[in-house]
């Protein structure tokens, strides 16, 4: 099965992803969800159109690397916002993930805005601002300093 050249291949029965599409998957699993807004400002900034973004998404979500929690309830005036992703199936055994699959059922804002200070970073960096290095979300941002256990959310 193939869904173009930049898409979710299958081959011989194992799946691989097109270097975009992995980008994606590794940018879901290093957060516990991620908004499709995010998943934009991070790897598609530098497309006008937002079709490549939904296509990308609807792939990976249909193969199961990814997994569509719901919409952001939009704020005053209400509405609906983007809609959010996690790993799917696929992608949490694509990624190597430890223990077991455990789906979320619900949007966790405070997740959300661990991933926006990530999408920030992004920004200041394509502008030149700053050289981002290293980020890492909880639980990988934990370190133990002495005798203490810090759990930094990014």
């Amino acid at each position: 099965m193939s869904a173009g050249a930049r898409g979710v291949t299958q081959a011989a029965g194992t799946g691989r992803l097109s270097p975009r599409d992995h980008q994606v998957v590794e940018l879901v699993g290093g957060f516990r969800e991620v908004g499709s807004a995010q998943i934009r400002a991070v790897l598609f900034a530098d497309l006008r159109s937002k079709t490549p973004l939904d296509r990308a998404l609807k792939r990976l979500t249909d193969a199961g690397y990814l997994a569509r929690l719901g919409r952001i309830v939009g704020g005053y005036g209400g509405g609906s916002g983007d809609y959010v992703y996690q790993l799917g199936r696929v992608g949490w055994r694509y990624l190597g993930k430890p223990g077991g699959y455990r789906p979320l059922r619900v949007v966790d804002h405070h997740a959300l805005e661990i991933v926006q200070c990530f999408v920030q970073l992004k920004a200041l960096e394509r502008s030149g601002a700053v050289s981002v290095i290293s980020y890492a979300a909880d639980p990988a941002s934990r370190r133990t300093v002495g005798e203490i256990l810090l759990t930094p959310d990014a």
